[in-house]
């Protein structure tokens, strides 16, 4: 077995979908941290205030109706996949999570708090 730890690579965040309420500053491409809070990747990036300035959290609602994409780009050498098995470790997935590697769905998250056995069927 292999692990690959997704949380020691650069990330990248931008919202998808519905971008009606988003505005302009935040419908781009910022730095992510993973694990993170995409609120404190907004505050880095300048988009968003703290919630707790003045009334900041008021203008943030639009923040949680928001669908984010987190990216990252992994390199790995041929040795990797001489593994019968790779684990690929990203801690805190909350809510609800699609995981793609090139493109194929290779997992999925409810709610961080309750797993869901997202592992494909083997053959």
């Amino acid at each position: 077995m292999y692990k690959q730890d997704l949380n020691l690579v650069a990330w990248s965040v931008a919202p998808v979908g519905d971008a009606a309420e988003v505005p302009a500053a935040a419908r781009k491409v910022i730095e992510a941290r993973v694990p993170g809070v995409i609120h404190l990747d907004l505050i880095r990036a300048g988009i968003i205030k703290h919630p707790r300035e003045g009334f900041a959290e008021l203008d943030q609602f639009w923040v949680g109706k928001t669908d984010w994409r987190f990216e990252c780009t992994v390199e790995v050498g041929d040795p990797v996949f001489e593994h019968e098995r790779i684990d690929l470790v990203c801690d805190g997935l909350d809510t609800i999570a699609a995981v793609e590697l090139n493109g194929i769905r290779i997992g999925a998250a409810a709610n961080m708090f309750h797993p869901t056995d997202s592992t494909p069927a083997r053959p």
